[in-house]
């Protein structure tokens, strides 16, 4: 099934989501690839049931192996609710991060994240910003989450993010460099009357394609709001703009209790298609699995949201 996450049905927030794929069953990584090659959503989700407890594998649209979605996570709390396994209460990620899940009465996915397993520390480069378009005023500060191997942007403000574009080639040496998973860039204050926050992520193995919504890209953006700035509390939006629907990428409310070091993640996730025919993807990658197509329209996310 496929589900569009941290989608907002109102007026102000007019946002469309991320789609990911949920597989429920048992199957061996060779499947998981191919299945998720096939489905060719952002992200694919393998839950295997045991008991009070599911595993959930990630894979990319490309095949390749994930380690953290918060997104498709909320998708797989939708649907083992969908599915009567209510009694399923922690999911636990393919890193070994074990969450505690449930659906809210008002049909909000709830999950909570124990952020002390991820290391975020400050991280020195004085021109990263020009890989985007950004000068030295426009970054603030930079930071890098351990295990998951993402990079944090702190810029300036709502319009410093408007006008990030990348150089490709460098963006693609210094991932590769460095194992980057996702390059996160975040605001404090927002254009959006609603939100206080706002981010854009890039995926490094997918560099031209940015993530319309990403809800792991807040286990570093919560850490450092709060570190920083004492915020422990705030509605974040990703501005990816559709221009088929006018709609942009996705809502989130975040809530950080750091005396636990517990982060909860909430959003809607909607069923967008209950069974869908498996086609070609209209995506070219190279042998090292980076993405090489010239179409960087969303062709693809187009189809499946349209």
């Amino acid at each position: 099934m496929i589900y569009n996450c941290f989608t907002s049905n109102n007026p102000q927030m007019p946002s469309i989501g991320n789609p990911s794929s949920v597989f429920l069953g048992d199957y061996v990584k060779e499947e998981m690839s191919k299945l998720a090659i096939k489905a060719g959503t952002p992200i694919s989700c393998f839950v295997k049931v045991l008991e009070t407890e599911a595993h959930v594998t990630f894979f990319a649209q490309n095949g390749q192996e994930d380690g953290f979605c918060g997104h498709g996570l909320i998708s797989v709390i939708k649907h083992l609710k969908e599915n009567n396994l209510e009694r399923i209460n922690t999911l636990v990620s393919a890193s070994g991060v074990r969450l505690t899940a449930r659906v809210l009465e008002n049909g909000i996915s709830s999950l909570e994240i124990p952020v002390s397993k991820f290391d975020i520390s400050p991280w020195n480069l004085p021109d990263f910003g020009s890989f985007f378009n950004l000068s030295r005023q426009d970054v603030v500060e930079i930071f890098r989450t351990n295990p998951l191997g993402d990079i944090a942007i702190e810029v300036s403000s709502p319009e410093a993010l408007k006008n990030i574009t990348l150089d490709a080639k460098k963006v693609d040496e210094f991932s590769k460099e460095h194992n980057i998973r996702i390059m996160v860039f975040f605001c404090k204050g927002s254009s959006f009357e609603m939100a206080d926050v706002e981010i854009r992520v890039f995926c490094s193995k997918l560099y031209e394609l940015e993530d319309v919504v990403c809800g792991s890209a807040n286990i570093s953006v919560s850490n450092i709001l709060f570190n920083k700035y004492g915020i422990s509390k705030y509605k974040v939006v990703q501005p990816f703009n559709f221009k088929t629907t006018g709609k942009i990428g996705g809502y989130q409310e975040i809530e950080y209790d750091n005396q636990i070091k517990v982060l909860t993640l909430n959003g809607f996730a909607e069923l967008k298609k209950e069974r869908f025919i498996f086609e070609p993807l209209d995506v070219e990658f190279d042998e090292n699995l980076s993405l090489v197509s010239e179409n960087m329209d969303y062709k693809l996310l187009k189809e499946i949201l349209t």
